[in-house]
């Protein structure tokens, strides 16, 4: 009997037909696997994208993105912004008259009286006045109260400066007074070195409104000088925007050649128009505390001397301070 031939091996059903796809498997899971572990491993400024080629631009990864916001470039920036102590200058050194430049004073005569602490009044047909000295003119206060002293005549001509408050609500008038310049003695007439007759006043401004006055003023700003310049950068912010602060004069002008310049809030920037600048000579009208117009010597322009003014900076800082003043007060 023939011998019977071992069986033939059948073919495992669970084994795969071939090693093809395992090897694509296995491909696959070795690419995958870096990615996976790139996004955690790596610090994201290493790109996932190829490089960019030199024709385009690169691209800039977020944490240098962070560090731009945070740290800006600080010559732009100060091209951009200016500096608050350095003030606002505005007008034209060139287009105006070489005796253009704001100014306000005058020559008052009246009985000078002192008080107790030392302080000054005038009184000027009937009318007191209280009158005021700046450092730099202190040497004619005291001159001025030794010539009193020696004579006992308080009735005194004074070269001063017009001083006139202002108040917040409309309807509460302003208040004039006077800053002492120089007192006539000594052989000094003022009437010759000046040129003006008594209670008369040379003003050169601005022909505008200002909100809190229903008479149009003539507004004298500070005139440009390096020296003032100096002094503000040097200055804390309550001192230069005080010392920039513009002197509004009421003055009654009928037939004036421009009309007084007066802000339209519903009007853009571009429609406002300008105040012109001009000059006049003006007297001092007692009984009704306002200066009258008397002759023009000035015409008006458009175009004003160089003259400093505060920046909204500024301004925006000392109303702050004040408040807080005011509320660490209460």
């Amino acid at each position: 009997m023939p011998a019977r031939k071992p069986p033939k091996p059948q073919p495992n059903s669970t084994a795969p037909a071939s090693t093809k796809p395992a090897i694509v498997a296995l491909k696959k899971s070795s690419e995958t696997q870096p990615e996976s572990v790139q996004e955690v491993v790596e610090p994201p400024a290493v790109p996932v994208e190829p490089p960019a080629s030199e024709s385009q631009p690169k691209k800039v990864s977020p944490p240098i993105k962070r560090a731009k916001a945070t740290l800006p470039d600080v010559s732009q920036e100060a091209e951009a912004t200016p500096n608050p102590a350095e003030p606002l200058v505005e007008g034209d050194a060139e287009s105006v008259p070489n005796n253009a430049f704001f100014q306000a004073v005058g020559i008052i005569v009246g009985d000078v009286r002192f008080d107790e602490n030392g302080l000054l009044s005038i009184e000027c047909e009937q009318k007191q006045y209280p009158l005021f000295y700046a450092p730099s003119h202190k040497k004619s206060y005291e001159g001025l109260k030794k010539q009193i002293e020696r004579t006992g005549n308080h009735t005194q001509r004074l070269l001063v400066y017009p001083r006139v408050t202002h108040f917040p609500k409309r309807e509460q008038n302003y208040r004039i007074g006077f800053q002492l310049v120089a007192f006539e003695g000594a052989g000094k007439d003022l009437k010759q070195d000046i040129g003006l007759s008594d209670f008369e006043f040379k003003l050169c401004g601005l022909w505008q409104f200002i909100p809190v006055c229903s008479i149009p003023c003539l507004s004298v700003f500070k005139n440009l000088t390096q020296e003032r310049i100096t002094h503000i950068k040097n200055s804390p912010v309550e001192n230069r925007v005080r010392f920039m602060k513009a002197s509004h004069i009421p003055v009654l002008w009928r037939d004036a050649p421009t009309r007084p310049f007066r802000f339209n809030p519903k009007l853009d920037k571009d429609l406002q128009g300008k105040a012109s600048f001009v000059g006049i000579i003006a007297k001092f009208l007692t009984d009704r505390d306002v200066f009258g117009f008397s002759q023009l010597y000035i015409q008006p322009s458009l175009t004003p001397p160089q003259f400093l003014k505060a920046g909204k900076k500024d301004k925006a800082e000392v109303l702050q301070n004040r408040r807080r003043l005011l509320s660490n007060k209460s």
